[in-house]
């Protein structure tokens, strides 16, 4: 009887001290963070500047570690508003523009990244399908031809802007009605600009590209890299 009780209290005070360990760590994670808040705002935008990506793309969330993993990502603003008199090859840059714009604003002290990407085949604009049937038509009328994937970037600092757009010529083998079908009931394309991704199962469908890769997934890091040089 003595041996079991005495377990029972080495049991039980072996998990107080557990719950001890675990609160002692979460108020030293606590101290770390505010201490990092701190840190950051002593030193000043001027050696602290950050790069902000206006963005809820998981691609461009991705692709934007390539360049800095102290990236601060927030949602652009969803507006789609294209000029009637507008050049479809200048659409990816003007939408790219209204998403910095949106959130430049909130962040006048630091570099912040608006993006969009259109596919263009045959003179007509493809952005993001509305359902099946659309992914439907636009990967049909991809198929066995080579189109443009243009990304626009937008970089706003303050009073500082710059906007450009990086393309990339896409060709893809012909595509029977069975694959269009069993490619949009992955749902993969529901979500990509020309109803397919490069960097998933729709990369089956390439047969070839000239270009920067990463521009059809999602961002030129490259050369938005070489651009924000000239911010930070």
């Amino acid at each position: 009887m003595q041996n079991t009780q005495t377990l029972n209290v080495y049991g039980a005070e072996t998990q107080r001290f557990k719950t001890l360990l675990k609160v002692i760590a979460y108020n030293v994670e606590i101290c770390y963070n505010k201490l990092d808040v701190v840190i950051y705002s002593c030193m000043g935008s001027e050696t602290m500047k950050r790069i902000v990506l206006a963005s809820k793309s998981p691609r461009r969330r991705e692709l934007i570690k390539l360049i800095s993993d102290d990236v601060l990502c927030v949602a652009g603003c969803n507006e789609e508003y294209i000029p009637d008199n507008m050049q479809v090859e200048d659409i990816p840059s003007h939408l790219a523009y209204l998403k910095a714009k949106s959130v430049a604003g909130a962040y006048p002290e630091d570099a912040v990244i608006g993006s969009d990407t259109v596919v263009i085949c045959d003179g007509r604009l493809f952005l993001k399908p509305e359902s099946e049937e659309d992914a439907f038509r636009m990967l049909s009328s991809l198929s066995g031809k080579t189109h443009k994937v243009i990304t626009g970037c937008a970089i706003i600092c303050g009073e500082r802007e710059e906007v450009f757009s990086s393309t990339t010529l896409v060709e893809f083998y012909p595509l029977s009605e069975e694959e269009i079908r069993a490619y949009i009931g992955t749902k993969e394309p529901m979500d990509k600009a020309g109803a397919y991704g490069i960097q998933g199962k729709g990369g089956l469908f390439v047969k070839g590209i000239v270009g920067d890769y990463q521009n059809v997934v999602g961002l030129p890091v490259a050369e938005l890299s070489r651009k924000l040089k000239e911010f930070m």
